[in-house]
């Protein structure tokens, strides 16, 4: 009897021992993480996070010193931009040209208002013509503030058409005064008759 338990006892021990050996590479979940087994090549089994695989904005980025790609800006076209400063050439000799034709007498000084209008459309088309062709620098600048300037021109020598009649008397009273007197005279009628011509277009608005 005593012979049979003890070869009882030594087929039991021999039971655990391998169950032992089969659960030793199981882990156990109630574990702390530190005596969990760790995974072949020394890295743990934890899950990959979630901001593992995301692209850095461009404003992490730039807090990071990273360097972000910059927009390459476009070429000038060498043949625009010498057509563009030609156009711009003939703008201004429009300009010029219209200033010294009012100062002619009438009826010839009415065409630079016209000569105003030619100039205002040539200097879009080359303000139009240095933006196709990406000039930059002091040609646009100059076009721009050259079109401001044949706007306002045009608009003022286009004010004598408004009172024509009033400006031919006032031409014909000053070719036929040949004192100091007769020509403050015409002046002083040529101011009354514009007063008077105010005065209906008021009325009449």
């Amino acid at each position: 009897m005593q012979g049979a338990s003890a070869a009882g006892r030594r087929s039991a021990g021999v039971r655990v021992a391998a169950s032992v050996g089969e659960n030793a590479g199981v882990s156990n979940p109630y574990a702390p993480p530190e005596d969990r087994p760790r995974q072949p090549g020394g890295e743990q089994s934890d899950a990959p996070t979630q901001d593992q695989g995301r692209q850095p904005s461009a404003h992490e980025a730039w807090q990071h010193g990273s360097p972000t790609p910059v927009r390459s800006r476009v070429p000038t076209d060498p043949a625009g931009a010498a057509r563009a400063a030609r156009i711009a050439r003939a703008f201004a000799l429009t300009v010029l040209a219209s200033v010294l034709v009012s100062m002619m007498r009438l009826p010839y000084s009415l065409a630079a208002g016209a000569l105003g209008l030619v100039a205002l459309g040539i200097g879009v088309w080359a303000l139009v013509v240095a933006g196709r062709a990406h000039v930059r620098g002091t040609l646009p600048v100059m076009l721009t503030a050259g079109l401001g300037i044949a706007l306002l021109w045009s608009m003022a020598t286009a004010a004598p058409l408004f009172a024509l009649q009033t400006e031919l008397d006032r031409q014909a009273c000053l070719d036929g005064a040949l004192t100091v007197s007769a020509r403050t005279a015409c002046e002083a009628d040529y101011r009354n008759e514009l007063n008077q011509l105010r005065d209906r277009l008021g009325q009449r608005g």
